[in-house]
């Protein structure tokens, strides 16, 4: 079912029947090939924002595809490896299509329950690097006494910023 037009980011897929009816329930039992149809939601992203696709299976064989781009073919049912790095160039900020191409699962005893759970998408973006910040751009000054009056003169100076200053009058206070 590889290039299949089911598989792309705009395919209407609106009139198709649930997958999983209900937990557990087979695809369908007799067909040869299915399509499983899907969509996850991302925020915006950063140019460092790392995501990884930690899918498992929903065919005994089956493709991966996000947005119509294929990820990954050939994946054997329960096959452990099913971590992918997705790129970002194949990624929009909002709604995104994850489709699944491939054969139907099929009960290996009477009692097993299929997998319905496609996986888990891994948004990753690190923190951005620490900044010293300071009252939030105001500044706390301690002055002490040498219990004299006067005139005292606060100046403040930095890199890239004009220098200000201001007087302040002390009295002494008799006790």
């Amino acid at each position: 079912m590889e290039n299949s037009p089911e598989v792309a980011f705009n395919y209407d897929d609106s009139n198709w029947p649930l997958a999983f009816k209900t937990e557990g329930e087979e695809i369908q039992k007799t067909a040869r090939e299915v399509v499983i149809r899907g969509s996850f939601n991302l925020p915006e992203l950063t140019d460092s924002t790392e995501i990884t696709l930690l899918a498992k299976s929903l065919g005994q064989q089956q493709a991966i595809y996000i947005n119509g781009t294929l990820i990954a073919k050939n994946i054997k049912r329960d096959d452990p490896d099913q971590k992918y790095k997705l790129k970002r160039t194949i990624l929009h900020q909002g709604r995104n299509v994850y489709a699944i191409a491939g054969t139907p699962l099929v009960k290996r005893t009477q009692w097993e329950i299929l997998n319905t759970d496609p996986g888990l998408l891994q948004v990753y973006t690190p923190a951005k690097p620490w900044k010293r910040k300071v009252f939030n751009g105001l500044a706390q000054v301690i002055v002490q006494s040498d219990q004299k009056a006067g005139e005292l003169i606060l100046t403040a100076k930095a890199e890239d910023l004009n220098s200000d200053s201001i007087k302040l009058k002390s009295e002494l206070i008799k006790k």
